[in-house]
């Protein structure tokens, strides 16, 4: 995987991190990346991979023996998979992202932590043009908001131009207020097999307070365009998902959002994504008093119900804190789209005195000095 400031990431699993000090093709193919090669070719136990081998331990195939099921043993140092984040060039502020994924939360988060997360407020990877891409089988695009991408055009241009395109698959996420044009929409048109996760947290006004700067009628409109791909593209090469982040937010108000979507599409797919970072907008760290209270609202969802049954620690305080500084910095209010939260968060019986510091432990900051190791 391939990230802004030039960073190789094994997979988005590992916490193995890689600067291109030279060129993409020597770091992909020579030092820690290809010891760690070495080392699973071995059989070796590496460290790093500690959630793949819990989940088979357990029984759950791994992300590692999925790629092992896709892609057989191979010894070969061939690309057939790339992950990658051209920039961090966004055209929406949503409240559980940060400004690696988003350049306009970089003056909030200065304003709220006296920093910002990110290590500049416009970040890039632009290496992508060594990636010898003859071998390549997928590509997953990351952002930013992708389809915003110029440095994405770019990658792009040579694959359609020497027809390697109908050899990919293309997935990528999208926050669903862009509708491709020009040479991005001829390679999701063109590409082997398309799937396209549209990212919708709610009905209506909720949506657009979680993803401020969304606007829930135009999201609605590019995804009618992207459920057209399925019929305009060859049979069975089209996968379209509304995908939803369930998260303090918006746990409570799920099923207005599957009604409107399942009365209006039937080709369609629903798939909901419970949060996990930043910890205090995960559900199951909110009190137990309000998870009793929102249970009846989950009760179709069994993954939703496990994660918010989960004994973590209590966050809601943290919560609250971040909430309210966004809020005060937007001139937003929770109120016209979440009563029931709203009214939990006025009469909650508060015992911690948070502070910025407190809330600035659930995040790794990048300083500039980090690309200098």
């Amino acid at each position: 995987m391939l990230i802004p400031g030039n960073v190789i990431l094994l997979c988005c699993k590992h916490d193995t991190n890689v600067i291109i000090k030279n060129s993409f093709e020597e770091t992909f193919k020579s030092g820690k990346i290809q010891e760690i090669r070495e080392l699973m070719l071995a059989g070796e136990t590496v460290e790093g991979c500690e959630q793949c081998y819990k989940e088979e331990e357990n029984g759950v195939e791994s992300m590692r023996e999925q790629g092992i099921k896709k892609y057989g043993v191979v010894t070969d140092i061939e690309l057939k998979a790339l992950h990658i984040q051209f920039d961090n060039v966004c055209n929406l502020k949503c409240r559980m992202c940060s400004s690696a994924q988003s350049h306009l939360l970089y003056n909030e988060e200065v304003e709220i932590f006296g920093k910002s997360i990110s290590w500049k407020k416009l970040t890039v990877a632009d290496k992508h043009d060594e990636i010898d891409t003859s071998t390549l089988e997928e590509i997953r695009l990351h952002g930013g908001e992708p389809f915003l991408s110029k440095r994405a055009e770019d990658f792009f241009k040579p694959l359609i131009e020497n027809g390697h395109i109908k050899n990919i698959k293309i997935t990528t996420p999208t926050n669903g207020m862009v509708k491709p044009s020009g040479i991005l929409l001829t390679a999701i048109e063109s590409c082997k097999h398309l799937s396209v996760g549209v990212s919708i947290d709610a009905y209506g006004g909720l949506n657009d307070y979680f993803r401020s700067k969304s606007n829930f009628d135009t999201v609605i409109s590019n995804l009618d365009f992207f459920c057209s791909l399925i019929d305009s593209r060859p049979a069975n090469t089209t996968n379209i998902i509304a995908v939803t982040t369930v998260n303090v937010y918006n746990v409570n108000k799920l099923k207005k959002l599957d009604e409107f979507l399942k009365a209006r599409y039937t080709n369609l797919e629903l798939k909901k994504s419970c949060l996990n970072n930043p910890e205090y907008l995960r559900i199951s760290s909110l009190p137990k008093e309000y998870k009793d209270k929102i249970h009846y609202s989950v009760e179709e969802y069994p993954d939703v119900i496990k994660m918010l049954n989960a004994d973590d620690p209590n966050y809601f305080e943290e919560f609250v804190f971040y909430h309210k500084q966004l809020d005060s910095i937007r001139q937003e209010s929770l109120m016209d789209f979440n009563s029931e939260l709203t009214e939990f968060i006025e009469n909650y019986n508060y015992q911690k005195n948070i502070t910025k510091e407190d809330i600035s432990k659930f995040y790794n900051f990048v300083e500039p000095e980090w690309f200098n190791d």
